[in-house]
């Protein structure tokens, strides 16, 4: 069974949140470990607390997507572990691929 990679998905989508929710509430201080560390932001408190508010707010809808999908695809690809691993693994690819863009499309567009 595809019970462990199901809990592992799940667990991992949950982090996502974690990490997402302070970023989207503007909790998180310009640092050099955790959200949008571009020159941008990294000089500039105003643009990073903008920046990082808008990204943690991708990133939980992103992180909500890989929750719902490792959830739902779980009963139909349940006996086929490569087969789960992979459905999850492409949406999660797709998320995070989307995201990017969106992120810096944000960026490039608040440079203006």
């Amino acid at each position: 069974m595809a019970l462990p990679l199901l809990i592992l998905f799940v667990l991992a989508s949950l982090f996502l949140v974690g990490l997402s929710i302070p970023l989207a509430q503007g909790r998180v201080k310009p640092n050099r470990i955790y959200g949008v560390r571009l020159p941008l932001t990294l000089n500039n408190p105003d643009m990073w607390y903008k920046v990082n508010a808008y990204v943690g707010r991708v990133l939980l809808v992103c992180s909500v997507v890989m929750l719902a999908a490792s959830v739902i695809l779980y009963p139909i690809f349940g006996s086929s572990i490569d087969g789960y691993s992979i459905a999850v693994a492409m949406v999660m690819l797709a998320c995070a691929v989307v995201s990017t863009v969106i992120c810096f499309r944000y960026v490039a567009s608040i440079r203006k």
